[in-house]
């Protein structure tokens, strides 16, 4: 009999707890406890694609890298193949790259406007650069171990315009060891570049980088990001005797009104993420 009695005496208190209106220390009844600057609370006004007021786009598809040249697997430099692929891809739709590894031996600009480039699987669709930037571009980026200046150049440049993304898709650079902080000749994959808005980046899984992904858009979404390296990457940094796996993963330029969420950088990065000159009311969210 007590037990029951137990029973219904934590049931009834239950339909009190669920029936009471409870307010939030954080954000009070409506909105008025919340301080934009001092508040746990991140303020996502504004922020991301198309500051946040509709979903990323889910563009259908147009064409395949495959339809115009490039070949899955056989080592072959497929840059003209993404150029022209992109070059023509009608707006709102997206370029499909299928499964397998394509390798870029090219600097690739998009300057198009509302163009996706979206793999079939996010770890299966690879883009693979066996050379650094700077190995390729010799007169440009002519580079001696040990200076003090890295090569900034990336090797997809999302330049000006609106409506840019990349989505499934895994960016590898060869498996080197990381000999210090400024050795690198550019093992760098994707820029965002300064005048870029409401674009995005999602499911996208970057190795062996030494930079990234550089970000200088404007509301822009950037979100379910991995930053990797194989094993082994890890190496001796003659400058202040750490070892590191990359120099940096997200570079964050002049910019503002950018949302990143589910950000995962595995390793010993030394700026995880650089927020270099001025920005101004960009969310990051679930950052590891």
């Amino acid at each position: 009999m007590k037990k029951k009695l137990l029973l219904i005496a934590a049931l009834a208190l239950f339909v009190y707890l669920s029936d009471a209106q409870v307010t939030s220390a954080l954000w009070g009844v409506s909105g008025e406890a919340w301080e934009s600057e001092n508040s746990i609370l991140r303020d996502f006004t504004d922020v991301g694609y198309m500051g946040g007021d509709v979903p990323i786009p889910d563009w259908p598809v147009a064409h395949s890298v495959t339809n115009f040249g490039a070949v899955a697997d056989d080592g072959i430099d497929d840059s003209q193949a993404f150029i022209d692929a992109i070059a023509a891809c009608p707006d709102y739709h997206a370029v499909l790259v299928p499964k397998g590894q394509f390798t870029i031996l090219q600097k690739i600009t998009v300057t198009n406007d509302y163009v996706c480039l979206r793999g079939e699987d996010m770890y299966e669709s690879v883009i693979f650069f066996p050379n650094k930037f700077g190995e390729i571009y010799i007169e440009e980026h002519g580079f001696d171990y040990g200076q003090s200046t890295p090569v900034y150049d990336f090797f997809f440049n999302m330049t000006g315009g609106t409506g840019k993304g990349i989505e499934n898709l895994t960016f590898k650079c060869r498996e080197q060891r990381m000999l210090g902080t400024w050795e690198y000749e550019g093992s760098n994959p994707v820029s965002y570049n300064s005048g870029v808005t409401d674009s995005w980046a999602r499911n996208v899984d970057f190795l062996n980088y030494a930079q990234g992904l550089q970000i200088a858009a404007t509301r822009s979404s950037f979100i379910n990001i991995i930053f990797d390296q194989y094993n082994g990457r890890c190496g001796t940094d003659y400058v202040s005797t750490q070892n590191t796996d990359a120099y940096g993963s997200v570079l964050v330029r002049n910019c503002s009104y950018n949302l990143f969420h589910n950000i995962t950088v595995e390793g010993y990065v030394l700026q995880p993420i650089d927020m270099n000159e001025a920005y101004t009311h960009n969310v990051y969210s679930q950052y590891r």
